[in-house]
């Protein structure tokens, strides 16, 4: 998580050997790319409760290297904290600190906007894309759809999340090929 003086910062971090052009190789590696995201949020209803910060990695297939990194949080002003949220998430022992630091950075007149966090993603994620067979190979995947899922479509005002890369394409829900891996019944905890 990066901060700078409560300050929301957008980082992407390209590993030791890589260039802006990372991916414009991928004939000939054949490998497929990956964008995990994950949203952090005070609460279950965006209207209300807004998200406190977005992160995403882009991921090799392949070697599993990460290429990209993205971060950043969003305004909590105008938005409030659900009370279940944070006594069952941000409260808990291990994530005090983690809490008083989102709620110092989050109030900030400083921090962005959801929205304009949401945009931010956007672009770091166009800039990613180098090339068609780039853009063909690219997939979104969060591990929980429904929640994280349904942050990005809300927030997202310049764009329909399905057809993020000029195609319609699923966005993955790792939690459920866990379960079906696994052969766990749906709703048994996994962790």
């Amino acid at each position: 998580m990066s901060s700078n003086n409560g300050e929301s910062v957008l980082r992407t971090t390209p590993t030791h050997s890589q260039t802006p052009n990372a991916m414009s190789n991928t004939k000939h590696m054949g490998a497929d790319y990956v964008i995990a995201f994950d949203f952090e949020s005070a609460g279950g209803i965006p209207q209300r409760h807004g998200f406190t910060q977005l992160g995403a990695v882009l991921v090799r297939l392949g070697d599993f290297e990460k290429l990209a990194e993205f971060n950043m949080y969003a305004s909590m002003l105008g938005y409030e904290w659900d009370e279940r949220c944070v006594e069952e998430f941000w409260e808990r022992e291990d994530m005090k600190e983690v809490y008083e630091n989102t709620r110092r950075i989050t109030s900030s007149p400083h921090c962005p906007s959801a929205y304009d966090v949401v945009d931010k993603f956007w672009e770091w994620v166009d800039g990613l894309i180098v090339n068609e067979d780039v853009r063909k190979s690219v997939y979104l995947i969060t591990d929980n759809g429904g929640f994280d899922t349904g942050l990005l479509k809300y927030f997202s005002t310049k764009r329909d999340i399905l057809y993020a890369f000029g195609e319609y394409r699923d966005i993955v829900d790792v939690s459920m090929c866990y379960y079906g891996l696994g052969r766990v019944p749906i709703g048994v905890p996994l962790l």
